[in-house]
């Protein structure tokens, strides 16, 4: 009996060692995945969904996220700058990398970085550059060589005479406002070029771009031509001047080429567009954003998407920017378009 209970007791003491290895195993494989390689958060406030543009930025972002074990966050503020401001202090609750910001209203936006900073969350401006604010970068199509490239066409199309109407976007917004300078900066070299309206557009509205060119046909204004800062306004200038039988005799140049924009070239209505490129925009904010969650150097990061330069930004003084390209859409070469838009009918 003395033998049997030293050989059970034997018996009990391996069977005991075998499960602490065991648990010993599990232990090591749990710790083996927790060290496992972290994900990159990136939280993306945009000011809207609503235009096709913004879905080739999130399209550009989400084709890279797989790769660079990207975590991303899109979320819309619906032109809603107090949305915009619940939905950022959404993702700093989330505990995001980086925030990419293209902001309602460049004038307020100021808060939502100083949020962010606040929580030591870098923020990377896309396309809209929040005033006096220091961000860890600026991506966005040369807004002012869009004005100018607009304004250009326009006089080649005046001969350099004539009476000239600009629908800018949202008051106060960097971007409408560069676009706009770009304009001026050209129109202004010519002294028999006239600029009879000048008007910011909440939204950068249709609707209200139409109302506009309504109201000066209604009082008897001579319209030769209209620069829009966007291809919404541009339709909505084309959609006026349409219905009072004047599309034939005043140019109309937007920005964005969006596909009614596109199709309205093709039919010689619209007579050109500026292509913003919004692929290569968001995927230019998208490089900068890993790039900065990784403690990269940023312009290591952006070869071929565009150029490295900086820009004052008033009270936070430089900050750098990514100018992406853009390209003058015209009949000539509408049907580039096609592989974006597909057929253009």
């Amino acid at each position: 009996m003395k033998k049997l209970s030293t050989l059970m007791l034997s018996l009990l003491l391996v069977f005991a060692l075998v499960l602490t290895g065991c648990g010993s195993k599990d232990t090591s494989g749990t710790a083996s995945t927790d060290t496992g390689k972290k994900k990159i958060k990136i939280g993306v406030s945009v000011a809207t969904s609503q235009e096709a543009v913004y879905k080739f930025m999130e399209q550009a972002m989400r084709d890279n996220i797989d790769k660079d074990g990207v975590e991303l966050e899109w979320v819309s503020a619906n032109n809603d700058a107090n949305k915009q401001m619940g939905d950022v202090e959404n993702l700093i609750a989330k505990k995001v990398d980086v925030i990419i910001l293209h902001a309602v209203n460049t004038g307020t936006a100021k808060n939502i970085v100083k949020k962010a900073d606040a929580a030591k969350i870098p923020v990377v401006a896309m396309d809209r550059l929040p005033d006096n604010s220091k961000v860890t970068a600026y991506v966005t199509a040369d807004s002012f060589k869009v004005g100018q490239t607009q304004a250009e066409f326009i006089l080649k199309q005046l001969n350099n005479k004539g009476n000239v109407v600009i629908l800018e976007g949202e008051a106060g917004n960097s971007v409408a406002k560069q676009i706009t300078d770009g304009n001026k900066d050209m129109l202004s070299k010519q002294p028999d070029v006239k600029i009879i309206a000048d008007q910011p557009h909440q939204g950068w509205a249709r609707d209200k771009a139409l109302a506009t060119i309504e109201n000066l046909i209604a009082k008897g204004e001579k319209i030769d031509a209209v620069l829009a800062n966007n291809s919404g306004m541009a339709m909505g200038a084309v959609q006026a001047l349409k219905a009072k039988g004047l599309i034939d005799k005043v140019s109309v140049i937007g920005s964005d080429a969006d596909k009614d924009a596109s199709t309205s070239i093709m039919h010689n209505e619209l007579r050109a567009d500026i292509d913003k490129k919004p692929y290569d925009l968001g995927l230019g904010a998208y490089k900068i954003a890993v790039a900065t969650a990784k403690g990269e150097k940023w312009q290591d990061t952006v070869t071929g998407l565009g150029t490295a330069s900086t820009t004052d930004n008033g009270e936070a003084g430089k900050v750098d920017v990514l100018l992406t390209p853009i390209k003058l859409i015209t009949k000539d070469n509408v049907k580039d378009m096609e592989q974006r838009w597909g057929k253009l009918e």
